[in-house]
């Protein structure tokens, strides 16, 4: 059955383990526990995100080396903005996760 995928809209089979177009986790990984159950893990932080986290430490790392360079202002400024950006790219993480 073909579904469509929560990140990029494409449409993927259900049985899928991730998205062809996009790698958004579509099934979980299966593992055996301890008393023989199955633990399912679903890693559910779409690669969009992963790239928002990348963004707001390059951001960070530019602030820093502006800080070193002589440009004190604009470092704290733009490490100011990557600490906002990446607190709001975490509450985004934590509220698509399910």
């Amino acid at each position: 059955m073909m579904i469509e995928c929560p990140e990029c809209q494409k449409q993927v089979s259900d049985s899928a383990h991730s998205c062809v177009n996009c790698g958004y986790p579509i099934k979980g990984k299966i593992e055996v526990g301890a008393g023989g159950e199955k633990i399912t893990t679903v890693q559910n932080t779409g690669k969009s995100l992963k790239v928002h986290m990348l963004v707001s430490g390059a951001i960070a790392l530019i602030g820093g080396l502006m800080m070193l360079g002589g440009a004190p202002v604009g470092g704290v400024v733009l490490i100011a903005i990557s600490i906002a950006y990446t607190a709001i790219t975490r509450v985004r993480i934590w509220w698509n996760h399910s």
